[in-house]
């Protein structure tokens, strides 16, 4: 649109190919790959496949790749992975593309009591998704940053009003992959001592950390600039920039 003078958010064929390559991390000599994505119209779904598959199809253990679409809820993509798990017992990686859809095949997974043979890579940072890292019915999250989305959106803002430098068309904000292992490793060293973050990742995983971290008597405190401090009892301690 003519009316957007900058759009801020994920690079989301970037997005695909880290998906694919938590999706290649899998120990197997064999991959059947089941996609469940979105809104066949939606732009971001639709090039986040794209990342996908491009990085994907380049590795011969990959065999084939089943896609369907849902409606971006919940119930929908619960309701598609089931169908199209049971019609396809090969199928030994699933990878979805945004939040609700995540969800949704984590419950899949979970009704067809699949976690120990389905390499799950979903997306977002859910509170229920990041705990189906520890129970097992996702392997691996690809996680956007919210954060830094909002404050350049502020920052760009003030100044295309300001005309203080020239603006960009697109500023992309970078993604990353959070796998269970990564997570158990973060609660063990926050055990240890008061330390600091350098990055929000997500409310969701915030949330998470923050009732794994009271049950060890730590305490997380969220700063405004987007860092975590853990304070160990009475330590005192700053806040990340």
């Amino acid at each position: 649109s003519s009316m957007v003078s900058c759009r801020i958010g994920t690079n989301n064929l970037q997005a695909g190919v880290k998906a694919a390559e938590a999706a290649l991390a899998v120990g197997e000599d064999e991959l059947y790959i089941g996609i469940v994505n979105y809104d066949v119209n939606s732009a971001n779904g639709q090039q986040r496949e794209l990342g996908f598959r491009q990085t994907v199809e380049q590795d011969p253990r990959v065999k084939d790749i089943t896609t369907i679409n849902v409606l971006s809820t919940t119930e929908d993509a619960r309701a598609g992975a089931k169908e199209m798990l049971l019609s396809d017992s090969r199928i030994n990686v699933v990878v979805t593309f945004n939040e609700w859809t995540s969800l949704g095949v984590g419950w899949a997974i979970r009704d067809l009591d699949r976690g120990d043979r389905t390499q799950v890579v979903a997306f977002d940072s859910n509170v229920v998704s990041v705990g189906m890292l520890e129970t097992g019915e996702v392997d691996a999250l690809i996680v956007q940053n919210p954060y830094a989305m909002g404050y350049l959106g502020v920052e760009t803002a003030f100044q295309l009003i300001n005309g203080t430098r020239k603006i960009e068309n697109s500023i992309e904000t970078e993604c990353r992959r959070l796998c269970a292992v990564q997570f158990a490793d973060q609660i063990a060293l926050f055990a240890g001592c008061g330390v600091l973050v350098q990055q929000v990742l997500g409310s969701g995983l915030v949330d998470l950390l923050a009732g794994k971290l009271h049950s060890l008597g730590l305490v997380l405190s969220v700063g405004i600039n987007s860092g975590i401090c853990l304070l160990d009892g009475g330590l005192e301690g700053g806040v990340a920039g």
